[in-house]
């Protein structure tokens, strides 16, 4: 009677909690599902199946069904050791891990006879017949044991179809083609992705990792807002023993080699250093569980200011400097069985960063500026054994992130960049409090096992986000009064300087303008989200396993104080899948899936209407004197023109469909499975998987031809900037993959090979501006007429991840040897060389004479009107880490303490190539000379050396050492 009433109870607060306005998404636990039959293939009804694990609180004990059928859901992913019990037959016994995300199904024959228990020992690699979607697993043991970083992001470069991403330093990869901001992020649970690049921008203790899985392709259901991949990481638990580790990572630029076009002089011999604290254990035996851990790292980086920088207050160029960098993190997770059928979890992960004296541009010609970024992410689940055949798990989470740039401690007025100077260069200053990107989640799943014409795993919940991005967008702190008004500018300009008297030549022919930003304060941008889906895995027989699908996604976007729209629309997603067995051994399977993906309404996009990471922006032209001037002249807004040369106002001319539609991505998959256990060879897997996605809805803006509004300066009237779904912006992706891992003893190894294309017309992202759109018909109309061929600028062929053939292959090995045990592994990467694009500058006249000076900037010609002509060399690494695990004491029956050293090196041939997308300053040529006609002929303006930045990362060596019991 009581526990019938605590099941009703935790129900009802389910149901309650459901309809609160706090997405967690995605499964954080295991299943196993299997059948007990005797040697006739007869079902052995009531078998019991014990499991047990030192991730598992307790015993779950579970009853086979009159069909011999059997499952036990939420279990935390793990080694567990299963027994099957039932009077007058042999206990079975077997070890298996269970992974993350897994719906592992297995199949027991007991024999009637007497006698010993049976043995089974080992977790299989196989491939489960009944799972549809693509995706690797990475556990911790395995990410330790291979000379990987632990950040989910470098985890998830592993697995096949998973690219660099032009913003990966803000968390962006590409996942089967994707864009950076169409992949979901998942930490125990919670969604904790940048609202703006829908990335793991932020950082947490990755050594509180217990496993990660990236999910690729025929993907559920239950996961939306997705067009590439899954990237789900949980945490450690802590368990019935106390755990507890220190490690310290030491780094010296002096033990790595020198990068090509480096000077040796130029490495600092200092020893940095990372400190890792965590420990784990029973509050309560079997009851109440804890982890936490600590992380920081301290450093400095000698440097030195950029010798074409004037600075007022008297700082000569060249003078050093330092770099400081504070990074604290900190984790701790609470497991609580409130009883056998009900668990709770508590997680929290903090990040507090400070940069000081950070070059916000990364150039080495930019602003330096002191940098403050914090995040805190909490999550609460409620997992619940309901009844025998139905289980519900509740996510509750929010997660809290700011990003503010203080004022800037090395006074830097005059930036120089190439021939271009910058003056008052800093982007942010301490009047602004930041941009502050937070959200809060809630998930409520019910899971049913049921068993008419065949098996089925029913899946149905609703998944609800709110995400909500505020930015003052202060900007330079440089008051310059302009037609009345006061602005914040940046001022650009050519000429040469005088470093003794801070002097400048102002060039007539081409005068200094100011690109001003006016900050607005006060505005909050929302996203809504509230998704609902259905997903039924169901297990006709033997041979025939299905998947069928479907998700509602719905969004509304707003902005507060005003409570007025900006957007909101919805759409169905549809997955289906079939797998078929032919012999029904699980030897070979074979599968099929068509899906349709809603990718996620990027906060970036829906805000362009708003003042959200959005000022209002102005361009005046320079009127005051040339020639030798101070430096001052430039902060005189008396020399300039008051009218606006170029006006952006996400009030006043730029506008977003209130209907647009939510990008989608069309996919098909084939597979084939070969499972298998050779004595000389081992045990394992491999798979080839061919793989096609379209793309429909692709956002992206025109001006020109969507009417014009009035200029408040009482210039021109101003174009409409017109966001919308443009059925002319394409993109594609296809793929042949082959898989593989195979275990023989203690060596374990194996990795994929991808072939693929991405091509098109549509990058529709830029670094450090996701949602950016392509402007493909961006004035190619304007009032109607038609201006230009839109192939001239936004030609079709490869897009920026473009990656022929990319190959990842590992290999880990244990030794027991006197003082322990000793491992290694073994990475080697291969990328084929990228492709970049050849093009040139184009004056505005050369498009079309009437095209109005209101496009803005410089058209960009592509050669041939194609993409990706140029191939820059490939890139093959290998990486190697070494590892010695040093026995010191016995604590406890349970407990053992002992030491490690581990030796991780990267890059292990020092091979260095062409490292990025900058290979515009040779030795191909630096650039083309500016076309004279659109059908000029293509001349190289000069060739030049590649300098050391735009090569691949030479060797660096990593040295680890630490405590663990």
């Amino acid at each position: 009677m009581s526990r019938t009433l605590t099941r009703l109870g935790f129900t009802a607060i389910a149901i309650v909690a459901g309809a609160l306005p706090a997405l967690a998404q995605g499964t954080q636990t295991a299943s196993l599902i299997g059948d007990v039959v005797d040697k006739s293939g007869n079902p052995i009804a009531g078998a019991e199946i014990r499991l047990t694990s030192d991730r598992l609180q307790g015993v779950r004990l579970v009853i086979a069904d009159a069909k011999g059928r059997f499952i036990a859901r939420l279990l935390p992913p793990g080694e567990y050791k299963i027994q099957i019990v039932k009077s007058g037959f042999t206990t079975i016994s077997k070890n298996e891990r269970l992974g993350l995300e897994q719906n592992l199904n297995a199949h027991f024959t007991m024999a009637t006879e007497g006698g010993a228990v049976v043995e089974v020992i080992g977790s299989s690699m196989q491939q489960d017949k009944a799972e549809f979607k693509s995706s690797t697993n990475f556990t911790k043991e395995k990410i330790d044991a291979l000379p990987v970083d632990r950040n989910p992001l470098n985890v998830a470069m592993m697995a096949p179809g998973v690219v660099e991403n032009i913003n990966s330093d803000r968390g962006g990869a590409q996942i089967h083609g994707s864009q950076g901001t169409g992949n979901l992020w998942l930490l125990d649970g919670q969604n904790y992705a940048d609202n703006i690049y829908n990335g793991p921008r932020a950082k947490f203790v990755t050594d509180a990792i217990d496993e990660v899985q990236v999910i690729t392709g025929a993907i559920p259901a239950e996961f939306g807002d997705v067009e590439g991949g899954v990237v789900n990481t949980i945490t450690k638990s802590g368990g019935d023993h106390f755990t507890a580790q220190l490690r310290d990572d030491l780094t010296n630029q002096n033990w790595n080699a020198v990068k090509h076009g480096q000077s040796a002089s130029s490495l600092v011999d200092a020893v940095g250093q990372e400190r890792v604290f965590q420990i784990g254990g029973p509050i309560i035996k079997s009851k109440l569980w804890f982890y936490a851990s600590y992380f920081s790292n301290n450093k400095s980086n000698a440097l030195t200011l950029p010798g074409d920088q004037v600075d007022a207050i008297g700082a000569p160029a060249n003078a050093p400097y330092s770099e400081n960098i504070k990074d604290i993190r900190r984790q701790f997770k609470l497991t609580w069985a409130i009883n056998q059928d009900n668990t709770l979890v508590l997680t929290h992960h903090n990040y507090r960063e400070i940069y000081g004296n950070i070059d916000y541009w990364g150039s080495g010609d930019g602003n330096f500026d002191t940098r403050h970024f914090t995040q805190d992410i909490w999550g609460l689940q409620l997992r619940s054994l309901l009844t025998p055949t139905l289980t519900m798990s509740l996510k509750l989470g929010k997660k809290d992130q700011n990003l503010a740039v203080g004022s800037n401690t090395v006074a830097l007025p005059l930036v120089g960049i190439n021939d271009q100077y910058i003056y008052k260069a800093n982007i942010f200053d301490n009047r602004d409090p930041g941009d502050t990107r937070n959200n809060k989640t809630a998930n409520l799943k019910f899971s049913y096992f049921g068993d008419w014409h065949g098996n089925h795993v029913l899946d149905f919940g609703v998944d609800y986000y709110q995400g909500k991005t505020t930015s003052p967008n202060s900007q330079a702190p440089v008051d310059l009064i302009i037609g009345g008004k006061a602005w914040d500018s940046f001022v650009y300009f050519d000429g040469g300087l005088n470093l003794t008297n801070n002097t400048i030549n102002i060039n007539p022919e081409s005068l200094p303008y100011t690109n001003s930003y006016f900050p607005m304060a006060g505005v909050e941008a929302v996203l809504t989200e509230i998704s609902y889906y259905v997903n039924d895995k169901w297990s006709f027989d033997k041979h025939w396993n299905f998947n069928i699908g479907l998700r509602l996604d719905t969004f509304d976007g707003k902005q507060n104080p005003s409570g007025q729209k900006t957007a909101s629309n919805s759409a169905l997603s549809p997955r289906l899948g079939a797998n078929f067995d032919p012999v029904g051994d699980s030897k070979w399977i074979f599968g099929a899936a068509l899906s349709r993906y809603n990718g996620k309404p990027l906060e970036a996009i829906l805000n362009v209407a708003t003042y959200v990471n959005n000022p209002i922006f102005a361009q005046f032209n320079y009127t005051g004197p040339t020639g030798l001037q101070p430096i001052s002249v430039l902060a005189n807004g008396a020399n300039y023109n008051p009218s606006y040369a170029a006006y952006t106002d996400p009030a006043v001319n730029v506008a977003l469909n209130p209907h647009i539609k939510m990008q989608t991505v069309d996919e098909a998959q084939v597979s084939a499975t070969r499972n298998f256990r050779l004595d000389w060879l081992g045990e394992g897997y491999i798979k080839a998987t061919r793989l096609t996605k379209t793309w429909n809805n692709l956002v992206d803006v025109t001006a020109g031809n969507n009417g014009t509004v009035a200029d408040p300066s009482g210039g021109d009237p101003l174009y409409i900037h017109y966001w919308d779904n443009n059925p002319n912006a394409k993109r594609y992706y296809r793929s042949t993959e082959l898989e593989g891992s195979v275990t023989k003893g203690n060596l374990v190894y194996g990795g994929n090979i991808v072939w693929s294309t991405l091509e098109g017309n549509y990058n529709g992202e830029a670094r450090a501006i996701p949602g950016s759109g392509q402007n493909i018909d961006y004035f190619t109309v304007q009032d109607g007429v038609k201006m230009y061929d839109p192939n001239i600028l936004n030609p079709r062929g490869y897009l920026r991840g473009h990656t022929p053939l990319r190959v990842r292959l590992n290999a880990t090995y244990k030794w027991d040897n006197p003082l322990g045990t000793l491992s290694a592994g073994v990475l080697y990467r291969f990328d084929s060389g990228i492709h970049v694009d050849m093009t040139r500058s184009l004056d505005l006249s050369l498009l079309n004479s009437s095209i109005s000076g209101q496009f803005g900037g410089t058209p960009i010609q592509f050669n041939n009107n194609e993409r990706g002509q140029i191939v820059a060399p490939s890139l093959a690494f290998t990486d190697f880490s070494l590892q010695q695990d040093f026995r010191i004491m016995k604590l406890s029956e349970s407990t053992k303490l002992s030491a490690y050293l581990r030796l991780q090196v990267t890059n292990v041939f020092n091979h260095q190539e062409f490292g990025n997308t900058a290979l515009t300053s040779g030795p191909i040529p630096t650039g083309f000379a500016a076309a004279t006609s659109l059908n000029s002929p293509w001349i190289p303006s000069s060739y030049g050396s590649m300098p050391s930045s735009n090569y691949a990362a030479p060797r660096t060596v990593l040295l680890s050492m630490g405590f663990k019991f």
